[in-house]
């Protein structure tokens, strides 16, 4: 496998000092990896990583953001035609944003939580957007859906349901067939710390958004989490070499206002089955088989699932979610 060494992509610092090393856990990429962190800045990132040519061979075939999936044919309920008429007309979509009831349409969104005002149907381009579901689900809502997409065989099954899909890396150089086009929105779930350059991918974004009402919403797992103090390189987080970087909240804060971006919120969240799937991964550790099944016993007990609860709530409370999600706009 051919690797190459790389710069901090923030500051530009080739001065690292190593915080882990460590093997793929999916085992396909072979021998071990270097996690540094940047004593300029503090952004982690892998080094020296697999070039641009090598890392598609490290996704194996059944990663889930491939995988295919059915939509399901449902009657349109009253709800959802009064919501469609109010999206298909700018003026009722006005006229909406000042109805909180109406406004609360939103919701059918993925990402829901995270604007408190109406965001009617428009454009919306969606980076790694693997097989599609994110894609559906804003097109069932009136968006027109264009994704990007490095796997051929996951772009495909997008392509099938309808959507415009560029195959390539979200920092990669741009066709003029999207270069072209403008964007209300633009999604990137858990795909930013996959890119070798990411803030060239956030500048070439930039161009795409629409100034003062576009907005990007940008999620990414979260270095500085009670999951990683707490369970180190078993968290999914510490995914090498497909996830070259590991963004804290500062790190992703100065690389989009560095990429000119204004920063309309930021928060920190965790789940409960993020805890149980690090509990799940230490056990199988044990040689001891009996201790293994004794501790899959008391891992799917509701006990222990309730005590995950508490656990994901105060991660949250203390700001060491696992998962960072930040919205974020272009200045006129």
């Amino acid at each position: 496998m051919k690797l190459e060494q790389a710069p901090c992509d923030l500051c530009g610092s080739t001065d690292v000092e190593l915080v882990a090393t460590l093997p793929d856990p999916e085992r396909i990429a072979p021998g071990e990896f270097d996690v540094v962190l940047c004593r300029h800045c503090g952004l982690q990132f892998v080094n020296p990583r697999p070039d641009k040519s090598a890392i598609g061979a490290c996704y194996p075939v059944s990663y889930y953001a491939y995988s295919g999936h059915q939509k399901t044919a449902q009657r349109p309920t009253l709800r959802k035609k009064i919501k469609a008429a109010i999206r298909s007309s700018r003026a009722l979509s006005t006229m909406a944003s000042y109805l909180p009831g109406v406004c609360a349409a939103a919701i059918d969104t993925p990402f829901e939580e995270d604007f408190n005002y109406w965001m009617p149907s428009g454009a919306i381009l969606e980076v790694g957007c693997g097989s599609g579901g994110v894609l559906d689900i804003m097109q069932n809502n009136g968006w027109r859906t264009v994704g990007i997409e490095p796997s051929s065989e996951a772009a495909l099954l997008a392509q099938a349901n309808g959507h415009q899909i560029f195959v390539l890396g979200g920092d990669d150089e741009y066709p003029e067939g999207l270069t072209q086009q403008c964007f209300d929105l633009i999604y990137l779930s858990h795909s930013l710390e996959h890119m070798h350059f990411p803030s060239r991918s956030l500048k070439n974004l930039g161009c795409l958004l629409k100034r003062s009402t576009g907005r990007m919403v940008i999620e990414v797992p979260n270095a500085e989490s009670l999951l990683t103090y707490l369970f180190g390189e078993v968290t999914p987080i510490y995914d090498v070499p497909r996830h070259l970087y590991f963004f804290s909240p500062d790190t992703l804060s100065a690389m989009l206002k560095k990429a000119g971006y204004h920063i309309e919120s930021m928060r920190v969240f965790s789940r409960p089955n993020q805890f149980v799937r690090c509990f799940k991964s230490n056990t199988r550790r044990f040689s001891f088989v009996p201790w293994q099944l004794k501790a899959d016993k008391n891992i799917s007990s509701p006990e222990f699932l309730a005590a995950m609860k508490s656990l994901s709530k105060y991660a949250e409370q203390a700001n060491l979610g696992a998962a960072i999600r930040v919205v974020v706009s272009r200045p006129d």
